[in-house]
């Protein structure tokens, strides 16, 4: 798709619209819950959902790459994510 937003921090992600896609780096901060992070690339933070598969509790300490989308929680800009590996 040329053209569509992709927001590469969480400084931009938390400024986009619903259903924009993110390609972000950087680290989980801490678990909320079962699914649910706090993730922080340096320009912010914010809440990253997980489906699916319990997280590799490798990716808790790395640095990491995460795909996904921008979902929109009450208040609060949150990201669904579709992938998360570690960065290389």
């Amino acid at each position: 798709m040329a053209g569509h937003p992709v927001a590469k921090t969480v400084a931009e992600a938390k400024v986009s619209a619903v259903d924009t896609d993110v390609a972000l780096t950087g680290r989980f901060v801490k678990k909320i819950n079962d699914g649910s992070f706090l993730f922080s690339d340096g320009t912010g933070e914010l809440l990253v959902h997980v489906m699916g598969a319990e997280l590799d509790p490798s990716l808790m300490t790395a640095d990491v790459d995460l795909t996904g989308m921008v979902v929109q929680d009450f208040m609060y800009t949150e990201v669904r994510a579709e992938s998360v590996s570690v960065h290389n």
